[in-house]
């Protein structure tokens, strides 16, 4: 599903986007805060999903290009998304469906920002999600228990941990709440604060 979606896409590389764009989300002064590949799609694009219930409007970066794009303008709206972590997202809910839980309780909050949305957001400096490998997810009710708990959560860190990340990258336990970070940096990291 991710990759036929995102197939029908052109690709650009980040030195291609306009200097205007580059400038306007930062990513002309942080060079190394930033996808490899960039996909050119459309405000009326994104309400297509891409992993599951998730649209592409979730893992685009909202920043102000996205904001001031009107939804049947021809004004190409750039997305950064690494398409190894939506791979990894879709396998969270394969072992989900697996274990009898609810895949579709689980949806991404965020994926790709640019590094002004990002600081917007307040995000982390170095933030995985400038270059496109990773996703904040929303937990909800997993287990099928009928409300949204430290249960559910723990539900998928641990399918998280053991299958779907495991050393290969990062996740942010955030412990208080029903958000959970996943990313594909290359290396086993773990923490529990924003």
């Amino acid at each position: 599903q991710v990759d036929g979606i995102l197939s029908g896409f052109q690709r650009v590389r980040p030195e291609n986007l306009p200097a205007g764009y580059l400038s306007q989300s930062g990513m002309q002064s942080h060079p190394s805060y930033r996808p490899r590949v960039f996909y050119v799609v459309e405000r009326k694009d994104l309400h297509r999903r891409i992993a599951g219930r998730n649209r592409l409007r979730q893992v685009v970066s909202r920043d102000m290009r996205y904001h001031s794009t009107v939804f049947h303008s021809g004004r190409k709206i750039y997305l950064g998304i690494n398409p190894g972590i939506l791979h990894r997202f879709i396998e969270l809910q394969q072992a989900l469906r697996e274990k009898g839980y609810d895949p579709d309780a689980v949806r991404i909050n965020s994926g790709h920002r640019t590094p002004s949305h990002n600081r917007i957001v307040g995000g982390a400096r170095g933030s995985r999600h400038q270059r496109g490998d990773a996703l904040d997810l929303r937990i909800g009710d997993v287990d099928r228990s009928g409300w949204s708990d430290r249960r559910d959560k723990e539900i998928v860190l641990r399918i998280l941990d053991g299958r779907v990340i495991g050393s290969r990258g990062g996740l942010g336990l955030y412990p208080g709440t029903q958000t959970v970070h996943m990313d594909l940096r290359g290396y086993r990291a773990r923490w529990n604060s924003y």
